[in-house]
């Protein structure tokens, strides 16, 4: 249990790389939790997700389910910081984090409880809203246990904000190589925003081009030569594959494309039948 929750709180303790900024949290003491944080339907959410704020630090979400009148799955969320996990204040990052792995404990403690037999661990993207991503956990949570329960899949979603607007605005007015410095930021704000635009503006001309090269290519892919090249060796080793004598037992991969497979499946099922037959 100790080496799982350090694995996990690796990923938190990390700041993981400096996360955008939230709203403003409400912190709320273990010793005296909201009552909702007790409901069964909520500590089940709780447990197939980690949801950290811009400095890493863990929050509790509150996701309540209910349905729109055309039957889909609709969630209310809330989020609450840990008392012990404000780690951009010194004397906090200083203390053992207890409220997380009690946390996470509690997440292990359920996946026992359903006698997982996979586990899958889904870290979104850039241009999510954090509730937007605990909603998205919460829907997939459902459907894992709902559409494959026979799989025993147990899922879990890491949270974070990395919309557009608070990313950015961290990059220009919080964050330099990879730390909290708003003296320094805010400084040197104009320079990395000049930076930003001097750099698009100077990569404009050559990602252009490689976007049309690309476009040509998918459009006449036989006008290029590093896809005759490729085909050339495609057929090059099926041909090699098909001449060479097949031992007990062998299987024969299929190298080529689509456009060729109609008029060579014959032979090569006929070729693996024979490999399976001797």
């Amino acid at each position: 249990m100790k080496t799982r929750f350090s694995i996990l709180s690796l990923l938190l303790a990390q700041n993981l790389c400096a996360l955008p900024a939230v709203a403003e949290i409400t912190y709320i003491d273990s010793a005296h939790p909201l009552p909702e944080l007790s409901d069964p339907k909520v500590l089940d959410y709780q447990h197939h997700m980690l949801v950290v704020d811009n400095h890493g630090s863990a929050l509790y979400p509150v996701v309540k389910r209910h349905d729109d009148r055309n039957g889909q799955p609709q969630y209310d969320v809330q989020l609450y910081g840990m008392k012990d996990e404000r780690t951009h204040e010194l004397a906090n990052a200083k203390r053992y984090r207890q409220q997380l792995e009690n946390y996470l404990n509690g997440m292990f403690q359920k996946m026992e409880q359903e006698h997982a037999q996979e586990i899958v661990i889904y870290v979104h993207s850039g241009l999510n809203n954090v509730e937007g991503a605990v909603r998205k956990t919460a829907y997939l949570t459902d459907y894992f246990r709902t559409k494959e329960p026979e799989k025993k899949i147990y899922y879990i979603g890491i949270c974070w904000n990395s919309a557009l607007g608070p990313t950015y605005y961290e990059h220009l007015f919080r964050v330099r190589e990879g730390l909290r410095q708003p003296a320094r930021a805010i400084l040197s704000s104009p320079a990395a925003l000049l930076a930003d635009v001097g750099s698009a503006l100077a990569r404009l001309p050559l990602r252009s081009i490689d976007l049309l090269y690309n476009d040509a290519e998918s459009i006449n892919p036989n006008g290029f030569s590093r896809h005759r090249l490729a085909e050339a060796r495609a057929r090059y080793l099926v041909q090699q594959t098909n001449n060479q004598p097949r031992q007990p037992g062998a299987q024969v991969i299929d190298l080529g494309d689509e456009r060729d497979w109609p008029a060579r499946r014959g032979t090569q099922r006929a070729g693996w039948r024979r490999g399976r037959q001797r």
